[in-house]
């Protein structure tokens, strides 16, 4: 059984092998698991969607989680703010996290 402390660490190095990620941050809160990925060059609206899926699909499937419960984004923006956050900025960057790929 993975603990909730860990499903963020589980989240990464799931994601770190995806041959097109070459960064990848992520937290979990209230059920959730954000992950955001830095890629090399995906040139096709079709790759990036399909690799989201992909992330998605793996984590939920390792985590036990459901799927609509794992958050991908490619935001530069939601990268930088998760490198020092605290638990008080994570409901913040949830519904950021959400908003930007509900788009």
């Amino acid at each position: 059984m993975i603990t909730i402390q860990s499903q963020a660490n589980v989240a990464e190095t799931i994601t770190l092998n995806y041959e097109q990620v070459v960064a990848v941050r992520s937290f979990d809160h209230n059920g959730y698991v954000v992950i955001a990925v830095l890629t090399g060059p995906i040139f096709s609206q079709r790759e990036r969607i399909d690799l989201v899926k992909s992330i998605k699909t793996m984590v939920a499937e390792q985590l036990s989680i459901s799927i609509d419960n794992v958050v991908v984004s490619y935001d530069m923006e939601l990268f930088r703010a998760m490198d020092s956050i605290d638990d008080e900025d994570k409901d913040q960057l949830l519904e950021k996290a959400i908003r930007i790929t509900e788009r």
